[in-house]
Parts: structure tokens; C-alpha cells; sequence
């Protein structure tokens, strides 16, 4: 049914979620919350330094744009909602 019928999940992360064996994808989800984290708390710092009372995705997205070490191969896929959330947890968190 899903083979027909689904075109599966579309998060950016799918990839993170799925492994062969229990051991593998519980790595798998602990590096990409470790990135998330890490971003989180890099982030929230660097809105703080640049004096960003309310960041917005655009903000997050220059981060990325000066810190590529947080994105490509083997990182996260950070998609415009995954940004947001970023930078609303700054707001809730900072």
C-alpha cells in the first residue's frame, strides 16, 4: 500500500530515522540532536552578541550562510521550519 500510495515522509531528516538495526538509528538520532543542540545554543549566543531581540529564520539562515561547518553532508537538513524553531527557542530559552 505505502510502495503505491505514499510518497513517504518529507521532513529533511528521514534519512537521520531510519536505519537497519536498533543500535544504528539510536546513533543516528543522537548526532542529529547533538547538530540541533549545538546549533541552538551557537545560535542563541551569536543573537545575543549581535543584539537580536526577536530572531526570525532569516537570521538563522545568515548564521548557516557564515558557519558551514553546520551544514552539508552529514549534517542536518536545515529547512525554513527547522530554522524557525531555532530561533524561537532562542526567544523562549535566552
Amino acid at each position: 500500500m505505502f510502495r503505491t500510495f505514499s510518497s513517504g515522509l518529507k521532513t529533511g531528516r528521514d534519512a537521520w530515522c531510519y536505519a537497519w538495526d536498533h543500535e544504528s538509528l539510536a546513533s543516528n538520532v543522537e548526532v542529529m540532536l547533538d547538530q540541533y543542540a549545538t546549533l541552538q545554543r551557537e545560535f542563541s549566543d551569536y543573537a545575543a552578541r549581535e543584539g537580536i531581540a526577536t530572531p526570525k529564520e532569516p537570521d538563522v539562515t545568515r548564521y548557516l550562510a557564515a558557519h558551514p561547518e553546520r551544514t552539508g553532508v552529514g549534517k542536518v537538513s536545515w529547512n525554513r521550519s527547522i530554522k524557525q524553531h531555532v530561533a524561537r527557542w532562542g526567544l523562549l530559552h535566552g
